[in-house]
């Protein structure tokens, strides 16, 4: 009987270590991987949600296109119920931003950039990450 309750509290104790080892893990991950965006002219765009693993800035690169005042957006559902998370900033193509957010602080685990044209009629292209692992311009 005392060898079973010691093999039992040897799985137990290890399941614990693994458990605090998966914790740990998770709450150091990051989305940082660049996926592009894009959108016409005077209308808005919307990107689709990812996953922001952490309460780092998010990353905008508009790599060209006429200014644009960009939003982060926070939900807790992919593709729905989404909520701003940012002040709404003025980007210029060519320069790479960093824009201050409380998706992670609400609880929310989606974010999704949110982008409003200047009036002129062109594309409006760049690539942008949730969690930003670096501080460029920092806006916000």
């Amino acid at each position: 009987m005392v060898k079973k309750l010691k093999t039992l509290l040897s799985v137990l104790l290890l399941a614990g270590i693994i458990a605090v080892g998966n914790f740990s893990y998770v709450g150091a991950k990051s989305n940082t991987e660049d996926k592009p965006f894009s959108f016409y002219g005077r209308g808005s765009g919307c990107t689709n949600g990812r996953f922001k693993y952490n309460d780092s800035r998010t990353y905008v690169y508009p790599q060209s296109g006429p200014d644009a005042t960009y939003t982060v957006y926070g939900s807790q559902w992919y593709g729905d119920g989404y909520q701003k998370c940012s002040e709404s900033v003025r980007l210029y193509s060519g320069k790479k931003y960093t824009i201050s957010n409380v998706v992670n602080r609400c609880y929310y685990i989606y974010a999704s950039l949110d982008l409003k044209g200047s009036g002129a009629c062109a594309w409006t292209k760049g690539v942008w990450s949730p969690d930003s692992s670096r501080n460029y311009n920092n806006v916000g």
